[in-house]
């Protein structure tokens, strides 16, 4: 190509971007650069257009060449944490976005994107903060508008959400993250035909992720109406989405699926030694709390119930969704000999995973100033092994609910995209997922050496001071009276989970039973969870 053709490309390049023509000004610098033509806003352009393509290891590389073009360009370092937070990369993404408003302080749109990748991670206040700071530099930024009204939402705050989501819609009449708030709103109020009318022209979204979130939303509002097959049908269509967009990450064949790494840990165990398990030797070992707990269970099984009213009691702190075992979990859970070299670690050893633990559990907000310690991870359930030996005098407290009923939920659900919850979006795995997790939990009560105390979803929504009364004396405390008010404790504190609105309106019978509109959806899986219905004592 010679000098005169590529500034000929150039020139039409910004003549689009100038004319407002952004999706035909995208695919004439990704033409560019894949014709070699070498320049910093064609390689920025060329990964922009590859992340609406949805293919963000394609943009990352783009994004790369611009930085070396120019290495502290604030829209190449824009485009990069796009395609790290497209990738799942979400703390690279964030130092990206940094560095990029180091550069360039009053991008507004960046201040956007961080929000989105501090949402992803569960950090709902300092993505807020976010977006009003993108609001502050650009005051018709809609998606910033419509990110904060879905949040409101989550959060009990309807008035502000609903308004938010006007003022949105004015900005931008059709943004879909605000129309997808709306539809929330008329749920939540369960004006399901409401509903309906706010997330159908997503149902066409070229957007992945807008598409299943509206066929998500429309299954729950036909399930409101009592349209179980039509909804079914549209909880089908949303897992599909949602794997799709996800599959370059998470569904490629090098990745071990959760059920197999199960299989392979509890084989590993049957053919070992367990006494590093058993002996409950802490080597001198004290953690900084009086009892330790970590509050487990396969997801949707009542834990964000069950810990915030562990919450309310007045000797117990308790830390909501916080992966404060990543360490330990990379060096010991993910490779094939991990548990042979954790099992031979001694006391010193085990120190520095120790006090990564409680590193991280600070950093998520534990003060440690109460007797009673609750860590609430459900999945820190695969993490038993490496819990009993850091840990040997922690108790585990397991949460149960009808596995019909947890598996249908998983599904229904939309979570935070990870390898667990990418299994979550088809009914199928979402059951071989439940059945591997919950044999290699009762594997781990059995062989190894740490109390435990399991608590039924329906037991503690039918009979709650009883039931509650067991679980303080089972952490060595007396029942406190405020345990009753945890509706309140949960309005006030920022969870985590899709549970937040049913937690917060109290004990919540709803969720009981709910399996049985879907039985000749479930029919597939019903064998594979009927074993565990009898184990924890459901009627078949």
């Amino acid at each position: 190509m010679t000098p005169q053709e590529q500034a000929q490309i150039l020139r039409r390049i910004e003549t689009l971007i100038r004319a407002g023509n952004v999706a035909e000004a995208l695919h004439a610098a990704h033409d560019a650069a894949m014709r070699g033509i070498v320049h910093y806003h064609v390689f920025v352009f060329a990964a922009l257009y590859e992340m609406e393509a949805n293919a963000p290891s394609a943009a990352l590389g783009f994004a790369q060449r611009a930085l070396q073009m120019k290495p502290r360009g604030p829209q190449a370092l824009q485009v990069l944490g796009m395609a790290q937070a497209g990738l799942g990369r979400h703390a690279e993404a964030l130092r990206a976005y940094d560095e990029s408003l180091r550069a360039d302080p009053g991008n507004g749109d960046v201040h956007y994107h961080k929000g989105l990748s501090l949402e992803e991670i569960n950090e709902w206040t300092r993505a807020e903060r976010e977006y009003e700071r993108a609001l502050d530099l650009d005051p018709q930024h809609a998606g910033a508008v419509s990110h904060l009204a879905a949040i409101a939402v989550m959060h009990g705050r309807g008035a502000q959400g609903r308004a938010l989501v006007e003022k949105a819609l004015r900005l931008k009449p059709g943004e879909p993250a605000a129309l997808l708030a709306l539809a929330q709103l008329e749920l939540n109020d369960r004006n399901f035909e409401a509903a309906l009318r706010c997330a159908s022209p997503l149902l066409a979204s070229p957007g992945l992720h807008d598409r299943g979130a509206a066929e998500s939303v429309c299954g729950d509002a036909l399930d409101g109406l009592g349209r179980y097959a039509d909804a079914f049908s549209h909880y089908e269509r949303a897992g599909r989405s949602i794997k799709e967009l996800h599959h370059q990450l998470y569904g490629g064949l090098k990745l071990e699926r959760v059920a197999a790494r199960t299989r392979r840990i509890a084989e590993w165990f049957g053919g070992s030694d367990l006494s590093p398990w058993r002996d409950g030797d802490a080597g001198g070992y004290r953690a900084p709390v009086e009892t330790h707990v970590f509050l487990v269970g396969f997801p949707r099984s009542g834990t964000t119930l069950l810990e915030q009213v562990l919450a309310s009691h007045g000797r117990i702190e308790a830390l909501e969704e916080r992966d404060c075992l990543a360490a330990a979990m990379s060096e010991f859970v993910l490779p094939a000999d991990g548990m042979e070299r954790l099992a031979a670690l001694g006391a010193g050893d085990l120190e520095r995973f120790r006090a990564a633990y409680w590193a991280e559990a600070r950093a998520g907000g534990a003060k440690l100033e109460r007797a009673v310690f609750v860590d609430k991870l459900p999945l820190n359930l695969l993490n038993w092994p490496v819990i009993a030996k850091l840990f040997p005098a922690a108790k585990m407290l397991l949460a149960l609910r009808d596995p019909r009923d947890v598996v249908l939920s998983c599904f229904r659900r939309r979570f935070r995209m990870s390898p667990f919850m990418y299994e979550m979006y088809a009914l199928h795995s979402a059951a071989e997922f439940y059945a591997g997790a919950m044999d290699f939990a009762e594997f781990c009560r059995a062989n190894l050496a740490l109390a435990c105390f399991a608590s039924r979803y329906e037991d503690l929504v039918d009979d709650f001071e009883p039931r509650v009364g067991a679980i303080c004396g089972f952490l060595g405390l007396d029942y406190d009276p405020a345990m009753q008010g945890f509706a309140e404790t949960a309005r006030s504190r920022a969870i985590r989970t899709p549970s937040a609105p049913q937690v917060a309106r109290g004990l919540y019978r709803g969720g009981m039973g709910q399996w049985r509109a879907y039985e000749k959806e479930m029919a597939p899986v019903l064998p594979l969870l009927a074993p565990y219905v009898t184990r924890y004592g459901y009627a078949p």
